[in-house]
């Protein structure tokens, strides 16, 4: 940028207004609040890192777990005609059972 370029952007700074310094030195109860949960801040910050690396961990092994139960389900699923196509042979062969039952006692009765 040349030289007269960058003097049309030059601008005068002007100084915000200083707060006027606070009358009493005495620590206030909210100040002695604020300085007690800032010293324990590093030991609360130091024990959320740990729960979160627990959480992350267990959120590790939820995701194994998961995967070999979609893996089981994947093989089950995987053959529901043949497993449909067993139900109604094992239905159909409790239907004849039923029969030959009721003709039993129909005989036995009679």
């Amino acid at each position: 940028m040349d030289r007269r370029r960058a003097e049309q952007y030059v601008a005068e700074i002007i100084p915000f207004p200083m707060p006027a310094a606070r009358r009493s030195t005495a620590p206030t109860p909210d100040l002695a609040r604020l300085d007690r949960a800032m010293a324990t801040l590093p030991a609360v910050l130091a024990e959320q890192r740990a729960v979160v690396a627990a959480w992350r961990g267990s959120l590790v092994t939820l995701q194994n777990s998961t995967g070999r139960l979609w893996a089981r389900l994947t093989q089950y699923g995987s053959s529901p005609e043949s497993l449909r196509a067993q139900l109604d042979g094992l239905n159909a062969q409790a239907c004849g059972l039923k029969r030959s039952a009721d003709t039993v006692i129909a005989e036995a009765a009679g």
